[in-house]
């Protein structure tokens, strides 16, 4: 059985992933997303294992934050393939069999990377 990871659901992942769910040969151990959107809950529906970045795993650097009297201002710029960097991980890990769970190798990758949640 080969196993596979798409990273990204939109129209070419989406293809991709149906494709390898009806080969006999292959698996689709997981689906990558930057975000929350209404692929991932495509993907979802497929049953397809998703790894989704949250706001806490986007870098914000101190000189992009500004508050203005009870305004919060935060200037966030990434680049979609650098963020995903991340959730690929997650999921090329769950292609090879390494862990079970995605919470186990979203822990590990984040020790991994020195990411910690705020507070």
């Amino acid at each position: 059985m080969i196993r596979v990871a798409v990273n990204g659901y939109g129209t070419i992942g989406q293809r991709v992933a149906d494709a390898i769910a009806v080969d006999d040969d292959m698996e689709v151990v997981g689906v990558s997303k930057t975000h929350p959107s209404s692929e991932a809950f495509g993907a979802a529906e497929q049953n397809y294992p998703l790894y989704i970045a949250d706001m806490w795993e986007t870098g914000i650097f101190e000189d992009s934050i500004s508050v203005a009297g009870k305004k919060l201002c935060i200037f966030q710029a990434v680049h979609q393939e650098a963020h995903i960097v991340v959730e690929a991980v997650d999921a090329i890990r769950a292609a090879v069999g390494g862990v079970k769970g995605s919470e186990v190798s979203i822990r590990m990758t984040d020790t991994a990377m020195g990411i910690s949640p705020l507070g």
